[in-house]
């Protein structure tokens, strides 16, 4: 049985910006399970688009050890082990709230072989393959979140998923400016250069993309529910994103190129043409589309896509 009443209150709580942190809110297994069941499985659908997006740009060359920062109940190790999980040999768990950590734990063990498991008090000295971050960034102030980007330097890659809304996703542009001295971005960005969105004029902008939900959220009774008690749109998952490999690293390897330009959030259809944003190197520009010009583009955007890596 999902308690709708205490996934509102935790949801109510979580959007109260950045006030998140003021305490532990896992307050009882009851909560932690109805959260894991409806709003972490709307994040793990984030995560689904997320990975299909990088899994062809990267190759690991060693066993792979994970650190899950923030985990909950481990929505992200648990997607990211089923795409990468024949080279994964530990996943290491940290959160605040030691009882979410000890479910995320018993969750990840009933679904991953032959890897080690582990519940960590802090951030360990010995840096692993890869580094997840899930929902945490209104955790923090600035200065904390300056400690915890420090911290995670040295980690091989590093994959951050956060809500798609314009303060979440311009913090972790922040992040992204903070540690592209020491890494390379393999997605969503099709360069390595200074976000164009930190420019002034682009203030309003955010870098955002909208995951598409499987079938079942508009066939089930959980998601009619589920609509019913949060309010919640079933066909919008904004996300924004960042996936970070460490240049001088030897454990991970791109093999991805670059793109032209990335399409931000959605386009926006009229009669016979279109009109969405994208970003590249050259900057944020607005392009308008006619539909007899690249039908086949036209067609790939009108179908709804989470990220275009090429425009042109």
């Amino acid at each position: 049985m999902i308690n709708w009443q205490k996934i509102q209150g935790l949801r109510k709580h979580y959007l109260s910006l950045g006030q998140a942190g003021s305490k532990d809110y896992w307050n009882d297994l009851e909560l932690i399970e109805s959260y894991d069941k409806v709003l972490g499985e709307r994040i793990a659908w984030k995560w689904s688009a997320v990975l299909n997006q990088v899994k062809d740009r990267i190759s690991f060359t060693t066993s792979v050890s994970v650190l899950d920062w923030g985990c909950g109940t481990a929505v992200a190790s648990r997607k990211f082990y089923e795409y990468f999980g024949e080279t994964i040999v530990s996943i290491n768990l940290h959160d605040r709230s030691r009882k979410v950590a000890n479910y995320a734990s018993k969750r990840l063990a009933a679904e991953v072989k032959d890897c080690n498991i582990s519940i960590l008090d802090s951030m360990p000295a010995e840096k692993s393959t890869v580094a997840l971050l899930s929902h945490v960034i209104n955790e923090f102030d600035e200065k904390d979140l300056d400690r915890l980007v420090h911290s995670l330097r040295g980690h091989e890659l590093i994959i951050w998923l956060e809500p798609g809304t314009h303060r979440e996703s311009r913090r972790l542009n922040h992040v992204r400016a903070e540690l592209l001295d020491e890494y390379e971005v393999i997605a969503p960005c099709s360069h390595q250069s200074k976000c164009p969105m930190q420019q002034e004029e682009h203030s309003s902008h955010w870098c955002h993309f909208f995951a598409r939900p499987p079938a079942e959220a508009f066939q089930s009774q959980l998601w009619a529910e589920a609509k019913k008690h949060l309010g919640i749109d079933l066909r919008s998952l904004p996300t924004s994103f960042l996936c970070l490999m460490r240049k001088e690293g030897t454990g991970v390897v791109s093999t991805s190129s670059d793109s032209a330009a990335v399409l931000i959030g959605r386009h926006r259809i009229y009669k016979g043409y279109l009109k969405y944003l994208e970003c590249s190197e050259a900057g944020l520009s607005e392009v308008r589309l006619q539909k007899r010009d690249n039908k086949k583009l036209f067609k790939q955007l009108s179908d709804g896509v989470f990220s275009m890596p090429q425009t042109k």
